[in-house]
C-alpha cells in the first residue's frame, strides 16, 4: 500500500534541516520524498504540522510479567503511542526477570500479536539480576538489543568486566544503573563513583557502556571526559531530572524516584549537557505504580514516576523555552537512542528506513492530567503541566496507530 504524508514540516537529522516536503511510504518503508502530489492509497494531511522520525523510549518498565496491576504490555504500548513513541525498550526487572529464552519469547510474541508500538527487549545482564552469575546471551540474541540489571548496578567489578567482554563480542550495549550500594544510594557520590568505574571499564574492554538516568553535574563531567577521550560511553537523562529538583519533593511519594531529585545546579548542568551534545538520549524511565503505593509517606512510598505518554510534550515545551532547537530535541528521541541500541532502520527519515513516524502540532496547547492517562500508572510528576504542543499521529510500520486523541483499530 502506498501512503502519502503531504505538506508537513519534515524534520531531518542531517544538517539540522526542516523542509516542507511530502513523504512517500510503500507498505512499511519510507520510499521517497517529493514536492509533488502523487496518487496514493492513503493521504495524511500534515499541513502546518511537524513530521519526525518515530520517537524511541529506551527505558521503560511495563511490569509484565509479574505486576500486572501496575501496567502490562497492552496498556504500556498504548500509552507509548499516545506519547508519539513508536519503539520502546522494556527493562528486565520483572517477575520472573527477563533472563531466559522462555520468558523473552513470551514477551516478544505477545507484543507482536498486540501490533501496537514496537517493543524491543533488554535482558538481564546477570542471571535473574543476581549481580554475580553470567549466562549465555547468544541463545537469546535474536530477541534482545541490550543487557542491563536496571534497578541495581553490578557491584562486583570482575562480574562487570565479564559482562562487558560478552557484550563486546556480540556487539550489544550494557545499560548501567549507576549506584554504589556500599554507600547511601541516594547521595551524589553513589552515582558518581559507579559512573567513573563504568568509564574505566569501558576503556579497559572497549565495550559500549550506556549510563542510565544520569542526575548529577559531576556524573555529566565524567561522561564528558569519556567522550573527549574516545571512550565508548553514552548516557540518557529523564525529564524529571531536567525540569525538577529537590525543592519539588513533598511529604508523600509523588516525587520519589531513583535516582532522587537533585540540586538546582545539577538540573541546570543537565540542560546544558543537552545543549552541548554531551547527553545522547532522553528516556522516560516509565515506572508505573498504583495510587496506594505512591500516596504513602515519602519513606514508605515506592520509587518511580509514570511518564511514557507525557515525556515528549513536556520536553519539547520546556527545552524550546530553554533555547534548544527542534532538531536537537528530536535527536534525543530518535537518532541518539537508535545509535546506542544499534537500531539500523530507525531514528531517521530516510529512504529504506522503517515507516515509523510521529507527527506533532506545535499550536495545540493542552494540559497534562493524571485523570486522562492511557497508562495504568497515574503517578506522574507533571500533573497540571501546560504543554504547547500535542501528538496528532503516531505511525508504526506505515500504519496509523494513534490519531488526534484516539487509538486506531
Amino acid at each position: 500500500m502506498k501512503t502519502l504524508i503531504k505538506g508537513g514540516n519534515v524534520v531531518f537529522s542531517k544538517n539540522n534541516e526542516i523542509l516542507k516536503q511530502n513523504i512517500i511510504i510503500d507498505n512499511d518503508k519510507i520510499s521517497g520524498f517529493t514536492s509533488e502530489i502523487i496518487v496514493a492509497d492513503k493521504v495524511i494531511d500534515a499541513k502546518e504540522l511537524y513530521v519526525f522520525p518515530g520517537f524511541i523510549d529506551m527505558h521503560a518498565h511495563f511490569r509484565d510479567p509479574g505486576q500486572l496491576y501496575k501496567e502490562n504490555l497492552k496498556t504500556g504500548l498504548k500509552a507509548a503511542l499516545r506519547g508519539g513513541i513508536t519503539t520502546v525498550l522494556c527493562m528486565p526487572n520483572t517477575n520472573p526477570p527477563i533472563s531466559n529464552l522462555k520468558v523473552i519469547k513470551d514477551i516478544y510474541n505477545r507484543a507482536k500479536k498486540l501490533n501496537l508500538a514496537n517493543l524491543i527487549i533488554s535482558a538481564c545482564a546477570t542471571k535473574d539480576r543476581n549481580g554475580e552469575d553470567i549466562y549465555n546471551y547468544e541463545e537469546i540474541l535474536k530477541y534482545i538489543c541490550a543487557v542491563s540489571d536496571d534497578g541495581n548496578g553490578i557491584q562486583n567489578a570482575k562480574t562487570l568486566q565479564n559482562v562487558l567482554e560478552s557484550c563486546l563480542n556480540l556487539n550489544i550495549p550494557y545499560l548501567s544503573h549507576c549506584q554504589d550500594e556500599t554507600l547511601n544510594t541516594h547521595i551524589h557520590e553513589s552515582e558518581e563513583l559507579m559512573v567513573a568505574r563504568e568509564v574505566i571499564y569501558s576503556k579497559l574492554t572497549s565495550a559500549k557502556v550506556h549510563i542510565q538516568h544520569i542526575s548529577t553535574e559531576f556524573s555529566l563531567k565524567l561522561i564528558e571526559f569519556a567522550k573527549n577521550n574516545n571512550i565508548n560511553v553514552s548516557c540518557e537523562v529523564c525529564p524529571h531530572h531536567i525540569f525538577l529538583d529537590e525543592t519539588n519533593i513533598t511529604k508523600d511519594g509523588e516525587f520519589k524516584m531513583n535516582p532522587p531529585l537533585r540540586y538546582k545546579n545539577d538540573r541546570i548542568a543537565l540542560v546544558n549537557g543537552l545543549k552541548k551534545g554531551m547527553i545522547d538520549a532522553i528516556a522516560s524511565d516509565h515506572a508505573p505504580h498504583s495510587q496506594e503505593e505512591k500516596k504513602l509517606n515519602y519513606n514508605e512510598a515506592l520509587f518511580g514516576v509514570s511518564g511514557i505518554e507525557i515525556m515528549t510534550r513536556i520536553c519539547f515545551t520546556k527545552l524550546m523555552e530553554y533555547g534548544l532547537c527542534i532538531n536537537t530535541i528530536a535527536d534525543k528521541f530518535t537518532k541518539g537512542p537508535a545509535k546506542i541500541l544499534n537500531l539500523k532502520n530507525k531514528g531517521k527519515l530516510e529512504c529504506g528506513f522503517d515507516a515509523d513516524i510521529t507527527i506533532m502540532d506545535f499550536n495545540k496547547k493542552n494540559i497534562i492530567s493524571s485523570k486522562n492517562l492511557v497508562s495504568k500508572g497515574k503517578n506522574i510528576a507533571f500533573d497540571g503541566f501546560r504543554a504547547n504542543l500535542d501528538i496528532i499521529y503516531t505511525i508504526v510500520g506505515g500504519n496509523i496507530k494513534w490519531q488526534n486523541g484516539f487509538l486506531e483499530k
